[in-house]
């Protein structure tokens, strides 16, 4: 099955407010005689990041809810998005407004202009997982106003 992609009626990164880090990859190994010695645990170095969608209206929140519980199966599965730190995809040309409010990123790859959901592949994303905050709790969601709502989230670049 292949993996889901972050809602085109969602925000993208660049519009949220992200925070993190990579983890450390060293090992460090202490022996009884001699200097200290380290190496790397992995090729591959893990990032973790804190996003918050801010000031969602009520459908905003309710596609993201879908997405989470539906389409993640609770945060089970992994989705495709962009990277949260960077902000945007790679060769994105110009992000445009359309008639129905939401913005559509114009990407381009090789001289062609491409919607976002019509790239000829999905090497413009970044794999990634929704990981709980804590034991108890998915994501936190804030209702700020009647209308308006604040969700945060932590991920794991895969």
């Amino acid at each position: 099955m292949p993996d889901a992609i972050w809602p085109n009626g969602l925000r993208v990164a660049g519009e949220l407010n992200v925070s993190g880090s990579p983890q450390s990859n060293l090992e460090i190994f202490t022996p009884k005689i001699g200097p200290v010695k380290t190496s790397r645990k992995s090729t591959h170095v893990v990032r973790m990041y804190s996003i918050t969608l801010p000031l969602l209206s009520r459908d905003e929140y309710h596609i993201f809810k879908n997405f989470f519980h539906a389409t993640l199966a609770d945060g089970n599965l992994p989705f495709l998005w962009v990277d949260p730190m960077q902000g945007r995809f790679p060769y994105v040309y110009e992000s445009y407004i359309f008639a129905d409010g939401l913005p559509d990123l114009i990407a381009d790859f090789q001289n062609d202009l491409y919607a976002l959901d019509t790239l000829p592949s999905t090497e413009f994303y970044q794999r990634m997982k929704i990981i709980p905050i804590s034991e108890t709790e998915a994501y936190q969601e804030t209702r700020i106003t009647p209308v308006l709502f604040t969700v945060r989230f932590n991920v794991v670049l895969l």
